[in-house]
This record gives structure tokens, C-alpha cells and sequence, in this order.
């Protein structure tokens, strides 16, 4: 099955409620969940206080419901992903797959490989 479209929840909601939501969120959750819309990662807002947003390891999930979205609960601010490979992801996880934040153990990585490689 193909991925669903994405759809900007600004636009279901209309313009004064997606501010309102994210002034209720805390204020890093906030900027995530703005960043993710602004960025075309959300599929849609299903009704029950979350924001879909396209799982960003999707295409790596061989399991039937593989187009199945992550919500992103905006009473908790926590995203979730009912796929079974992502049920341990945190919000830090999505933050540095979709690129909104960086990957500090990968540059880490990256610091101790070249600090080996100069020995």
C-alpha cells in the first residue's frame, strides 16, 4: 500500500487552533511538533487530541500496517508508533530520524573512529 498523503493539520484544524495546541504543549514539544508540521512529516489530526505523523521508519517496516502513522499526543507531547519495531522509540528518536535534531552518539562515533584512525 502506498503511503497516505500528507496532509497539514493547520489545514483540518484551521489557523486559530494549531496555535492554541501548541501553547498548550511544553515548549520544546511544541517546537518539535511545529518543526515535524512545517516540514511535511504530519499525515493528518485524528480527532482525539494527536496529530498524525508519517512513521519516519516506514520504509523499513516489512509488516502489513507499515503505512500505519505515529500520533503525536498533544496532551503528553510524547510521540508514539503502534509499529513493533518502533514501540521503545522516544521522541528523541523521531527528532534525530526526521532531522530535526542531530545525532550526537553518531558524531561521537564519528569523534572516537577518526581518534583512532590518528593513533
Amino acid at each position: 500500500h502506498p503511503p497516505p498523503p500528507l496532509m497539514d493539520p493547520r489545514q483540518q484544524l484551521g489557523a486559530f487552533c494549531f496555535p492554541a495546541m501548541l501553547a498548550a504543549l511544553d515548549p520544546n514539544d511544541a517546537a518539535f511538533l511545529r518543526w515535524l508540521v512545517d516540514n511535511g512529516h504530519s499525515v493528518g489530526f485524528d480527532g482525539a487530541m494527536a496529530v498524525l505523523i508519517r512513521c519516519p521508519w516506514h520504509q523499513q517496516i516489512i509488516a502489513r500496517a507499515s503505512n500505519a502513522p505515529a500520533r503525536f499526543d498533544l496532551q503528553t507531547g510524547r510521540l508514539r508508533c503502534a509499529h513493533p519495531g518502533c514501540a521503545r522509540r522516544a521522541n528523541r528518536d523521531f527528532a534525530i530520524r526526521t532531522g530535526f535534531a542531530p545525532d550526537d552518539d553518531a558524531s561521537d562515533r564519528d569523534a572516537q573512529a577518526q581518534a583512532l584512525a590518528e593513533c
